[in-house]
């Protein structure tokens, strides 16, 4: 059942990585738990930091400005943080997330494959044809106006009330 005619273009944006880190997410902290991660991470210079995390040197330095003036944290005091190493984590993954910006558009190619992992199993040869013919009707469907519908539905109510 593949379907050859192609009524319209079907156009899907494209997306690239920001190239500047653009604005983040507030990361949901409880004061408390924000005072003891500042003296925490106060604790370690920054070579034992960039091993400690694995992050690249300037994601470090924004993630370190960010600590030191606020800009990375909205307080809400119900998330609090007893493992600061856990913390540090979440905040290293936070802070990776790179937002995501459209570059362009761009037709339809092989996005879209659903609709190729349809299988049909332990069917009869009867209920495979009925469902060719329903696949048929959808395909051959065309569009009426209003005007054609409203006549269509008179004459079958017509029909239905003489029987």
């Amino acid at each position: 059942f593949e379907n050859t005619s192609k009524p319209f273009d079907l156009l899907i944006p494209i997306y690239k990585d920001e190239e500047t880190r653009g604005k983040i997410a507030k990361f949901n902290i409880a004061k408390e738990s924000l005072e003891t991660f500042k003296k925490f991470i106060a604790s370690f210079d920054t070579n034992t930091l960039l091993i400690k995390t694995g992050i690249a040197k300037t994601d470090l330095e924004f993630l370190l400005n960010g600590i030191t003036n606020d800009s990375l944290f909205q307080i809400k005091n119900e998330n609090v943080f007893s493992d600061m190493d856990l913390l540090l984590q979440r905040l290293v993954s936070h802070i990776s997330v790179k937002n995501k910006v459209v570059s362009g558009i761009k037709e339809v190619s092989d996005e879209i494959i659903h609709f190729k992992h349809i299988k049909v199993v332990n069917f009869s040869d009867e209920e495979i044809s009925s469902f060719k013919q329903k696949v048929q009707k959808v395909k051959d469907f065309e569009l009426i106006d209003k005007k054609t519908l409203k006549r269509k539905l008179r004459l079958e109510n017509c029909l239905l009330m003489k029987h």
